[in-house]
């Protein structure tokens, strides 16, 4: 059974939005927003690197 046969989760409904998701589908949605989050901060702290390496360094991994 594929992750497109699969129905989605009766009772999963993410708190921003009214449609439901199979559960793979929320795995990459949450992916995709943890990346953005991470290179919108290291957008932010990448001209305060002098400043801050150890939390630069830590969004490389």
């Amino acid at each position: 059974m594929s992750a497109l046969d699969r129905p989605a989760l009766p009772k999963f409904v993410p708190w921003n939005d009214h449609r439901r998701y199979p559960a793979d589908e929320m795995i990459l949605r949450s992916r995709e927003f943890e990346m953005a989050v991470k290179r919108r901060i290291r957008m932010a702290t990448e001209k305060e690197e002098w400043e801050f390496p150890e939390i630069c360094n830590t969004l490389d991994e």
